[in-house]
């Protein structure tokens, strides 16, 4: 049994599935036989069929079922249509009737015949929106996923990964499948079991979890979303055919915790809407309803529905700092001004109210709903506060990643300090300080490095996996800790070059092993959508190293922490294909900058030939990164072979540099921790790595040497 696509067959049977509608076709010798519905996977059995047509053009011969008499059907082989002689008896349970029912709290069962023809979904406008969160999601793609899993069209925390879906038949119409069996889904407050077709033009109420939905589709949807106001609501009691409202959600939760109401027999309806919830639904949800009230968003200037349609986070020219996902300048959010307006419904009372701009002054800055000018704006998806000049600039995220012992936060530190001199002094670029506010833990530690007189004074503390460097955010309905993004903005003056933003996470080594756990786990995704990638390889815990090394007094080698670093590489391989969808031989085209640290202990392994100077007349050598990269990536192939192995099987460019971030051999503590020695802090080539990154990602930023130009 197939779906009615595909390849023609001299017979053929159609039918249509008993429980969403979907037409299946068969061939003719499988009749009685068991199938499973593409689009609602029940079980079925394969209709013995008698009625036959014969397609006009290729003469195909078509027996059908009762079920589908009536109906036109494009025939599998040549695309004719064929009409099915007779009248459909298809039966549906219409919208009102599904009210009716609700309402005196019977089941849909046993629901009356109806007839529909295909007019009714020539609009394929499908929309879903929060009754919670007044976000909302437009489809005309189908099937339309959701559930908690990474790949679905709507997330929710708290339910099953896939946890069911709107899908389509060849007809064009719309069912609610389960995708999950212990999927927990109430439809206009019964519990479904299996799929449930719906109807056009009509409302339905959804409860997946803890999420409380309600749904639409065809031509009426854009209307119907004006009229939706979430912060007025309705309260019906069938049984005495008595209805209270519109009313606020404060005056809604007050009744509501009066007792006055049986919860299975009284209706609560979104202002705007024909099908609501029983109250036992709702539940301890009214108390989140009435703190979006307590926002101050009932004010009828911010507009009524405050319905927030959920945007592609994978289209766009902007890319959100903190939560990795994409949106165009056109839906980004405005952050309110007015202290009355404070409080979000997904960021908390504290928070000011993101909100969709639709007044502006005279200078085009948006207007919230008290008329106060909003400056800041925010991430549409996240609603994080974006710094000052973001929607200006492209911005690249260079990801570092490496062990726990690497020294990932002294590296980033010295790099602060180092790169924006080496930037002006040679090329006139500027390296600006772009969320001074977001910075701060950065040019803290930078200072502290700088500043320091004694190693106890400028030793830094180890990033821990929890604490100030990770920002409490909402996404897709679950809350997470994500890491702050250290943001600076690049500009040269030479020949009006265009400007760009650069982004930097200091995050803990635990974070990129293996194993880590689910909560974890989303803190480091911005390595799938970074510009570059930085791999910090600490030698000092390779056994080989330390075997050539073994005459050197530097206390890191002492070290006899497992070293793991191939298989961090290898997990951060699995973990950018994951979440790219990459095809296991396939390599990204992402620039892959191998840094191995501490060079300042094994560059005699080179031998005496010193490394080349990449900067050259104010210009960048790109033959001498490269001539660079082959000594050091000889030596690494040579000593930990899987490092050069499991990097190259993974980008299509990769280049090596030996760098230091202090100069010098640390010393060891009181306390046992090692530190540098301020006095002698000569970092050696910390810059290189993120030059050359800068000059792959932004080519027109830095110079580079016209043989090498003429070379590439």
């Amino acid at each position: 049994m197939q779906p009615l696509v595909g390849e023609g067959r001299r017979l053929i049977l159609l039918f249509r599935c008993c429980e969403c509608g979907a037409h299946l076709r068969a061939e003719a010798g499988e009749a009685g036989g068991q199938t499973r519905c593409p689009d609602c996977h029940r079980s079925l059995t394969i209709p013995n069929t008698s009625a036959e047509a014969i397609c006009p053009s290729c003469r195909l011969r078509i027996r059908f079922s009762t079920e589908v008499a009536g109906d036109t059907f494009h025939c599998p082989e040549c695309e004719a249509p064929v009409p099915l002689p007779g009248e459909s008896s298809y039966a549906v349970l219409s919208g009102q009737e599904l009210e009716q029912r609700l309402g005196a709290g019977i089941p849909p069962d046993g629901a009356p015949k109806t007839r529909r023809g295909l007019a009714e979904f020539s609009k394929r406008n499908w929309c879903i929106i929060n009754c919670l969160t007044g976000e909302g999601c437009k489809t005309e793609a189908f099937p339309f996923e959701i559930g908690s899993a990474e790949a679905v069209d709507l997330r929710l925390n708290e339910v099953a990964p896939n946890h069911c879906a709107l899908v389509e038949n060849k007809k064009g119409r719309i069912s609610l499948a389960i995708r999950d069996p212990s999927a927990h889904v109430i439809l206009n407050g019964v519990p479904m079991q299996n799929a449930a077709q719906l109807e056009p033009a009509k409302d339905y109420s959804l409860q997946l979890g803890n999420h409380f939905f309600v749904l639409r589709g065809g031509r009426s949807v854009e209307k119907w979303i004006k009229s939706i106001n979430l912060q007025q609501w309705i309260i019906h009691q069938p049984q005495i055919n008595k209805t209270e409202g519109p009313m606020g959600l404060e005056a809604l939760s007050n009744l509501v915790a009066s007792q006055q109401y049986d919860p299975r027999a009284t209706i609560l309806y979104p202002s705007g809407t024909t099908m609501g919830f029983y109250m036992w639904q709702l539940g301890s949800a009214l108390a989140n309803l009435e703190r979006r009230s307590s926002t101050g968003q009932e004010s009828a200037d911010s507009g009524a529905s405050l319905i927030n349609f959920a945007i592609s986070s994978d289209k766009g020219d902007l890319l959100c700092p903190v939560c990795w996902l994409r949106f165009d300048k056109g839906d980004v959010m405005h952050v309110a001004s007015h202290e009355s307006l404070r409080g979000d419904p997904l960021l908390g009372e504290d928070a000011m109210l993101r909100f969709a701009a639709t007044r502006f002054n005279n200078n085009g800055q948006a207007l919230d709903a008290m008329g106060v000018p909003c400056p800041d704006t925010a991430c549409p998806h996240c609603r994080r506060k974006l710094p000052p000049g973001f929607l200006d600039l492209p911005h690249r995220i260079i990801s570092l990643i490496g062990e726990t012992t690497a020294g990932k936060t002294y590296y980033l530190s010295v790099a602060a300090k180092v790169l924006p001199e080496v930037l002006y002094r040679h090329f006139g670029v500027t390296f600006k300080d772009a969320d001074p506010t977001g910075n701060r833990h950065l040019n803290a530690m930078k200072n502290r490095l700088f500043s320091g007189a004694t190693p106890e004074q400028v030793r830094l503390e180890k990033t821990q996996t929890q604490g100030d460097l990770y920002e409490r955010v909402i996404l897709h309905g679950q809350e997470t800790r994500l890491p702050t993004p250290f943001m600076f903005s690049l500009a040269s003056a030479r020949d009006g070059a265009a400007g760009s933003g650069l982004v930097f996470y200091d995050l803990a080594g635990e974070l990129f092993q293996p194993g880590v756990s689910e909560y974890d786990a989303p803190k480091t995704q911005h390595i799938a959508v970074a510009s570059a990638l930085l791999f910090l390889f600490d030698p000092s815990l390779n056994r080989g190293f330390r075997e050539r090394l073994r005459a050197h007094t530097d206390p890191q080698l002492q070290s006899r922490q497992l070293d793991q670093q191939d298989t961090l590489l290898a997990e951060m391989e699995v973990r950018i294909r994951r979440h790219l969808h990459l095809d296991a031989r396939a390599r990204i085209r992402t620039p892959l900058a191998i840094l191995v640290g501490k060079c300042d202990i094994w560059l005699p392994l080179l031998g005496d030939l010193p490394l080349s100077p990449i900067i050259t007349d104010s210009q960048l050598d790109l033959c001498a990164v490269a001539e660079n990269s082959r000594r050091v990536r000889a030596l690494l192939n040579e000593i930990c072979p899987t490092i050069v192995a499991n990097a190259e099987s993974l980008a299509e460019q990769v280049t090596y540099f030996a760098i230091s971030s202090f100069g010098h051999s640390p010393v060891r503590l009181s306390d046992g921790n090692l530190a540098p020695d301020p006095q002698r802090l000569r970092p050696l080539h910390v810059e290189q790595p993120f030059m050359w990154a800068l000059a792959k990602t932004i080519p027109d930023l830095l110079p580079i040497r016209e043989d090498v130009m003429r070379m590439a």
